[in-house]
Formats: C-alpha cells, sequence, structure tokens
C-alpha cells in the first residue's frame, strides 16, 4: 500500500442497507490493500459502527469515508449537515519498512492474548508465504504479552532463521521487557530499545554496513595505551571476539609507536582511521615527517616490503608482526608523508 487512499460512499439512511454497507466496507478494504487478516478486523468493526453509532441516526442519508494508509484504516462518518457523528481506526499489524524494504514490520497492540494469536498467525503466514524473511516486532503499544503469543513470535523465528531470515524485538516497555527476560526470549530474540537502534542492526548485520573511528593524536607513546584499548572497545562491542581484538591492538600498537618513533611527525601529530563491517577491518595510520631523501624513501620501502626483526628495539618485531598479523598490508611512502594500511579478515568469535 502507498501513501493515503479513500473511497467515499454517500448513502440514504436506510437499515435495509447496512447489510449490504458492511460487506462493502471490507471489499473496499482490500481493494485498497489492506492484507485479508486485517479485513477481518475491519469487518468486526465496520459491525460495530453500523450496529452502534449508525442505527442512531435520524438525517435522511449519511456519508462514509473508508481510507487506509501505511499505519491503518479508518472508518468515518459524517451527517447530512456534514457533521462528524463516527469513527474507527484499525491498525495495519503488518507493513513493509520503507527505511528498509527488506524488513517486514510486526506492530502489535494492547493485550495479545490467546483470542488474538489466529488474526496475527493468519498476518504473518500471508507475509511469509510472499518471501518476508526479516521481521521486527514493534511492542510500543503492547501492554501485555501472553505466552501463547510469545510461543508464536518463537515459532516464526525458527521458520525464518532455517531459511537465514531474522527476527528482533524493539520498544517494549520497562515491565513487558522484564517479563521478557525472565521468560528467556532475550537469549535468542535480540530487542533494541528503538525503531531506529533496530535498523542500524540490521544494516551492520545483514547490509554490511560499516563503523568509522578517525583520530589525530599527539606524537606521544602516552595516547598509545588509551588507543589500544579504544580500539578494542570498539570491535568488542561490534561483536568482534578476543583473539580478533586481541590481535589489532597489537597492531595497533607497533602502527601508532613506529608513527611516533621513527615518523617524527613534523606537525607533532599523526592519524590513526579505522573503518570495520561485519567482516574485516581496515586500519590506516598516517603521519607527516620531514622531507625524506629518495635514498631515505627507498630505505623505508624496502623496512616495509621486506621488514626484519630489530634487534635493538624494545619491542623487537615492528612491520614484521604487523605483516604476518594482516590479511594484507600496504604502504604509502612520499616526501614529506607515509601512509600504512592493513586489512584483516575477521576470524570469527
Amino acid at each position: 500500500m502507498e501513501g493515503i487512499r479513500t473511497i467515499r460512499i454517500e448513502v440514504s439512511s436506510d437499515g435495509d442497507f447496512f447489510p449490504v454497507l458492511k460487506k462493502s466496507v471490507v471489499d473496499y478494504a482490500l481493494v485498497l490493500g489492506i492484507p485479508k487478516a486485517v479485513c477481518t478486523c475491519v469487518e468486526k468493526e465496520a459491525e460495530s459502527l453500523f450496529e452502534e453509532d449508525l442505527s442512531k441516526l435520524s438525517g435522511p442519508n449519511f456519508s462514509l469515508e473508508i481510507s487506509a494508509d501505511e499505519a491503518c484504516v479508518a472508518l468515518l462518518v459524517w451527517d447530512n449537515h456534514h457533521e462528524p457523528v463516527a469513527q474507527r481506526k484499525i491498525p495495519v499489524a503488518v507493513q513493509i519498512l520503507n527505511e528498509a524494504p527488506e524488513v517486514t514490520l510486526l506492530k502489535l497492540y494492547g493485550d495479545i492474548g490467546l483470542e488474538q494469536i489466529p488474526q496475527i498467525s493468519t498476518l504473518v503466514d500471508e507475509y511469509y508465504a510472499k518471501g518476508a524473511l526479516h521481521w521486527a516486532v514493534d511492542l510500543s503499544n503492547v501492554n501485555f504479552l501472553s505466552s501463547p503469543a510469545v510461543g508464536a513470535i518463537m515459532g516464526l523465528r525458527s521458520r525464518v532463521v532455517s531459511r537465514l531470515g531474522s527476527i528482533s524485538l524493539f520498544a517494549a516497555s520497562p515491565r513487558l521487557s522484564e517479563k521478557l527476560k525472565l521468560m528467556g526470549v532475550n537469549f535468542v530474540i535480540p530487542s533494541f530499545r528503538n525503531l531506529e537502534a533496530y535498523l542500524a542492526h540490521f544494516r551492520w548485520e545483514y547490509k554490511g554496513e560499516s563503523r568509522e573511528l578517525n583520530l589525530i593524536l599527539p606524537a606521544k607513546s602516552a595516547v598509545v595505551p588509551p588507543t589500544r584499548q579504544l580500539v578494542v572497545g570498539l570491535l568488542r562491542s561490534k561483536g568482534y571476539g578476543q583473539k580478533d581484538a586481541f590481535i589489532m591492538e597489537s597492531i595497533v600498537d607497533e602502527l601508532a609507536n613506529n608513527a611516533i618513533e621513527h615518523g617524527k611527525p613534523v606537525d607533532g601529530v599523526f592519524e590513526l582511521k579505522m573503518k570495520i563491517d561485519k567482516s574485516k577491518i581496515a586500519l590506516t595510520v598516517i603521519n607527516r615527517c620531514e622531507e625524506l631523501s629518495e635514498e631515505a624513501q627507498k630505505a623505508l620501502i624496502e623496512k616495509y616490503e621486506h621488514p626484519k626483526v630489530n634487534q635493538n628495539s624494545v619491542r623487537g618485531r615492528g612491520i614484521v608482526l604487523v605483516k604476518k598479523l594482516s590479511t594484507k598490508m600496504t604502504y604509502r611512502v612520499e616526501p614529506q608523508r607515509v601512509e600504512v594500511n592493513i586489512v584483516r579478515i575477521r576470524e570469527g568469535k
């Protein structure tokens, strides 16, 4: 369904028309692209509307408007004086996310007990049959989630995960979050504070979105330990394992100290840049130096091309270690600038 779509009916206030009109409301809802499972709710609300509100109309005619957008279906009634007399709003429980068309949003409302499960299951089955494999469940308007409802969500998880899909929850109230934790749901289904947090997770996990860190640091050895810790912390926060984090800590230590001790930055600073995604880490260290002669540039290139352990170095490993630990190492040596780039493919958790 795209945008807002509206159908308006002007008709005489004849009670004999009401059964026909109730059926027409559902027929038009289907024309507007409302899922069949949601139309079941539309049918119930239309019945309530005609029995409770329209039966009391005294004028000769009335207008009934059926409108639908991505969030809800609305039934609006005006009397013959064009005054609003009644309305019903039915949330559309399933929709495709505009921000991520691969994701199907399941919006739940109110108290989700056993009686709501058939409707939810019908909706889910309809979209799953169309290929919906990534699901985000919006709990922002849920007061109560019964065990059968949790079971239905877990059942959906089993189906989508078997086909390399995913399911997540977001925007649960503190009380509901606590209940879900007690039920152990958080161990198998990730939960997020809002839709934006979920989308950031989805893009990282399934769309290859990257994260970046750019530092300009004083060329002093005191900055190296906190920089190592920063890099490790960021990697661990995105699910990188202890081995990958430890190796990158070693690489940062060597390249940062190399820039400080051997690069001798003329501006007193060096740059460290890191770009990570779910599968790899790219690190760049840059320092600007006093102008290097052609001979000095060749010596530096030789150092990177054929690194050797420096027995006089306190660490004694330097570029040899960096090259060994990296999947790929490249460099650029210019008269007044040295840049070292490494890429390391993630090994796993």
